[in-house]
């Protein structure tokens, strides 16, 4: 099990640590042009962080599914979420509008849940060693994950292209409140349907 945690959370550490490099380079040297809007850049800049905090946000909340702790899963789960909710809203009307407020509210929530998740996990025993790393391990698990990118992508195309087509069909305040009233929706089935599949998903990978 030491072998284990530790390839997992600093194998893909540092693959999360070198995409969000890769992509901090991208979004500073793409021409303002490219993005067709100016102040993307930036924000896909500031957003990168975001990478590496969820990848190993995957990395732990994957060990607790193993676990089949479902409960510290669902608690694990629904408290980011709202945590997150209700800092993105102080931060939004109170400190910062715009993307800028967004995207710090969202980095400080999660990186604090995810310190928060590491330290509990590990608690009364060691935090996994660098020196505990398998490379052969780790390069079972890249083989065993890579064919997974497929269905990442077209998850995400399948979660965001409605965004972009009520964008260009109708207008921004429309798409506002078709992500807002979306997103509490998310919101809410997270809250109610989280502890039952996290019990059943293990059950089903069996």
């Amino acid at each position: 099990m030491p072998q284990f945690e530790s390839t997992v959370f600093w194998g893909m550490a540092g693959t999360g640590a070198i995409v969000t490099v890769l992509w901090a380079a991208a979004a500073a040297v793409i021409p303002t042009a490219w993005w067709g809007a100016d102040g993307v850049g930036p924000i896909m800049l500031l957003a990168a962080p975001l990478i590496v905090i969820r990848v190993l946000d995957s990395a732990l909340v994957n060990q607790l599914r193993a676990l089949e702790d479902s409960k510290s899963l669902a608690t694990y789960s629904t408290v980011r979420r709202y945590a997150a909710l209700a800092l993105v809203v102080g931060v939004l009307f109170y400190v910062q509008r715009g993307l800028v407020g967004f995207y710090a509210a969202t980095i400080a929530v999660e990186l604090g849940a995810l310190t928060v998740l590491m330290f509990w996990m590990h608690r009364g025993r060691p935090f996994p060693s660098v020196r505990n790393l398998s490379k052969p391990l780790y390069l079972s698990l890249a083989a065993f994950g890579l064919p997974m990118l497929g269905t990442e992508v077209s998850n995400v195309i399948l979660t965001m292209s409605d965004r972009y087509i009520i964008q260009m069909k109708l207008d921004a305040t429309s798409l506002g409140i078709y992500a807002a009233s979306y997103n509490m929706c998310d919101y809410i089935r997270a809250a109610l349907l989280g502890a039952m599949v996290s019990a059943a998903y293990p059950t089903c990978m069996r």
